[in-house]
């Protein structure tokens, strides 16, 4: 900072005039305290802009020594002697972990109406035979959706991020309907470094299903069009993306089948993903899976039997408001993936048993009317088309020719936590050399996520 005294400043003070009756000395005496007095000034001035920002940066300080206080109280202390001894992990009512893990679930109550008797009464997939004792309404009501879930975040190995999840349920039991057990839903962890992914543990889903039915009917077009089901399966994923919002995803793997096995079964899934009619992404997948399962019958002709399934998705929203998914898929003994109406290799005659092969597929259109209401409207077809048996009152493993399903669902959500559904479905079972069965289902929902 420069300070300029002008001739003014000279002429204007009688001290230090010409015609000035007091020496010299005092004349430069007076000029030294004038300036001074003048960088007294701007020094106070700077001092005081300095002990703001020092203000400030205490206040900063303070908040997190607070901060850090709070946290070390979580932790209980030991005395010993005149030190104190942490006691990590014996604190009452806390959890602590290495790493940062999140809680997440949902809380779901659903009530329901069926107009004739299922094989499920809170997921009903199948219409059983028309008889005396199957002609007949049931009301439902359950919890069993709630879920509760973790998912962790791990360190980092060969530059890429470990992360966890493990995720409960309350489907075990299919009787009980006060003291549910609780099942457990997934268990996997996932390595993730660029666009690698790799998988291990139990997941939701199959890999050969990257979509899923928007019912709620938690069965979701289980045994019912749709394929897939909670799997134990180790698989790797390269997302390879090219030009504009294109991406080209690649992953094998390999699963166990519900059942048992000689060997793990394959499974595969392709997919594509680009911009096309909207700002929403389309995505169109080429998925299956092949392998064995073992023979249920004892010195059978065949110890075991083939799996197989080749299936086609897409997902195209047609407008902002607008979205089609349609899925089809074609294969043989099923079962362990809830296709083929449920039913594997038929072993009625041990000597010849035959492959039950099947088709099916379903499609859904969803509209979003206004960014809180979700209508879905979709059908679901599962048609065994070779290999089963005529229908047999005392069992039903090998003997559903078609199941239909047709279903209309809204959601509204109250808010980013509360949601409310209803949903109409109208299933339909075929058997071989027998009549259908039909039954009208309503279903109200309510979900709290948390």
């Amino acid at each position: 900072m420069h300070i300029t005294l002008s001739s003014e400043f000279f002429r204007g003070n009688p001290f230090l005039s010409k015609q000035s009756r007091f020496p010299g000395i005092f004349k430069k005496l007076l000029v030294v305290t004038n300036l001074g007095l003048l960088c007294s000034s701007l020094f106070a001035s700077e001092l005081q802009e300095v002990k703001a920002t020092l203000e400030q940066e205490l206040s900063l300080l303070r908040q997190r020594l607070e901060c850090l206080e709070g946290k070390l109280s979580q932790y209980p202390r030991e005395t010993k002697g005149t030190g104190d001894v942490l006691q990590v992990g014996k604190g009452k009512g806390r959890v602590f972990s290495a790493f940062d893990v999140e809680l997440y679930g949902y809380i779901k109550g659903d009530v329901s109406c069926d107009t004739h008797a299922t094989d499920e009464q809170n997921q009903p997939s199948i219409a059983l035979p028309k008889s005396a004792e199957n002609n007949v309404s049931h009301f439902n009501a359950t919890a069993k959706e709630t879920r509760l879930g973790l998912n962790i975040s791990g360190p980092i190995l060969v530059d890429g991020r470990i992360s966890g999840n493990t995720e409960i349920d309350f489907y075990r039991s299919t009787e009980s309907q006060g003291s549910l057990p609780a099942r457990l839903r997934t268990a996997f962890i996932s390595w993730t470094y660029n666009d690698w992914t790799v998988v291990a543990g139990q997941t939701a889903s199959d890999l050969m299903a990257p979509v899923s039915p928007s019912t709620l009917n938690f069965n979701a077009l289980g045994n019912d069009g749709a394929l897939g089901f909670l799997r134990m399966q180790c698989y790797v994923n390269k997302d390879t993306p090219f030009e504009k919002n294109k991406t080209l995803s690649t992953a094998v793997g390999i699963a166990r089948p519900n059942g048992t096995a000689p060997t793990p079964h394959v499974q595969y899934c392709l997919g594509y993903k680009t911009i096309l009619l909207t700002e929403k992404t389309s995505a169109f997948y080429c998925s299956g899976v092949f392998g064995k399962d073992k023979n249920s019958i004892e010195n059978a002709a065949s110890p075991n039997f083939s799996v197989w399934a080749v299936m086609g998705t897409a997902v195209v929203p047609l407008a902002k408001w607008l979205s089609l998914t349609a899925n089809i898929w074609t294969g043989q003994n099923l079962g362990a993936y809830y296709g083929c109406a449920s039913q594997s290799c038929n072993t009625d005659d041990p000597s010849h048993p035959h492959s039950v092969k099947a088709i099916g597929g379903w499609t859904q259109i969803t509209l979003y009317p206004t960014h809180k209401l979700t209508i879905n409207n979709g059908i679901g077809v599962d048609k065994p088309q070779s290999g089963l048996s005529s229908y047999d009152p005392n069992t039903l493993t090998t003997c559903i020719s078609r199941n239909l399903v047709l279903f209309s669902n809204f959601t509204y959500g109250f808010t980013s936590a509360l949601t409310a559904g209803l949903e109409y479905s109208f299933l339909q079972t075929s058997f071989k050399d027998y009549c259908s069965s039909h039954s009208h289902r309503l279903q109200m929902s309510v979900l709290f996520k948390f």
